[in-house]
């Protein structure tokens, strides 16, 4: 690298001479057309460009020197960085060295303490197989001993279920005797019952029945006694009258339901029974003859 800037630097410095040069020969040598120029004698012209040329070679003396400098102090700074790699290099080469060795005493501790490991590991194994194997046969004892407590709860609670059984069987045939019994008894007691209300019935009935004939058999015998017998009467009719009561037996309407056939003795019939009003009828039987039928015949 510093010797192709050195081609260049004399490159450029002898080019930029000749440059000069050819514009001091073009410029001497063009006559202007309005005003006259001094010539210049040529011994000045050579003695300037001498001039020039000896500073052009100072300064590219110079320049070299410089960038002989630049080379030296390149090479120093080379030097001292190649000085500082390899020591560095060296320094990394301990220290690898150093990690190797301290990675191979982790290695042999690490290994040591994985044998230590195992083996008590595998000791910690055997003495969880003992202890396994004894829970195990701990657990079978505990086993047949719960199965031979089961068998004989079983047994006796079955022994106690049958005779449970029976006791129950035989609460349920007694209470089922009582049952019976009981039964039969509130039968006896309702057909008792029922009997004497069909006779209280009956006999109510029958004194209701005759009370009510009563009440009928007074009831045409007043129609009767207030009936005018109409002219041209002919023996043997009858009619059906509707009466309708008010409060305290007074008639309320009496109407024809089933004629006698004569109007005339309709119309009687009718009359009488208004004339007959009021009805002494009892309280007990009052509802029956609010709305009756009476047959008029007499």
């Amino acid at each position: 690298m510093p010797e192709q800037w050195d081609k260049s630097i004399s490159f450029l410095s002898a080019l930029i001479l000749h440059i000069l040069l050819l514009g001091l020969i073009v410029f001497f040598n063009i006559e202007p057309k309005k005003q006259p120029q001094k010539l210049v004698a040529p011994e000045n012209i050579v003695q300037a460009v001498a001039i020039d040329e000896n500073q052009l070679l100072a300064a590219q003396r110079q320049k070299e020197a410089e960038l002989e400098r630049q080379k030296a102090e390149q090479e120093r700074l080379e030097a001292l960085e190649i000085k500082r790699i390899a020591e560095a290099k060296q320094q990394e080469k301990k220290q690898k060295e150093e990690a190797k060795r301290k990675a191979e005493e982790r290695r042999k501790a690490e290994k040591k303490r994985k044998a230590e490991e195992r083996r008590k590991a595998e000791k910690k194994r055997k003495a969880e197989e003992r202890r396994k194997a004894e829970e195990r046969r701990k657990a079978e004892e505990r086993r047949k001993a719960e199965k031979k407590r089961k068998a004989e709860e079983r047994r006796k609670a079955e022994k106690k279920r049958k005779a449970e059984e029976r006791r129950k069987a035989e609460a349920a045939e007694k209470k089922r005797k009582a049952d019976a019994k009981r039964k039969a008894e509130e039968r006896a007691r309702q057909l008792a019952e029922e009997k004497r209300q069909a006779e209280e019935a009956a006999h109510y009935k029958a004194q209701k029945l005759n009370k009510m004939q009563k009440v009928q058999a007074r009831i045409a015998a007043k129609v009767l006694q207030n009936w005018i017998r109409p002219r041209g009467y002919y023996t043997g009719l009858s009619c059906v009258i509707e009466i309708q009561l008010k409060g305290g037996g007074a008639v309320k309407t009496a109407k024809i339901i089933s004629s006698s056939g004569n109007s005339i003795f309709d119309i009687s019939a009718v009359k009488a029974v208004y004339d007959a009003s009021p009805f002494k009828i009892p309280y007990d039987i009052f509802n029956e003859f609010r709305v009756f039928n009476f047959r008029f015949k007499p």
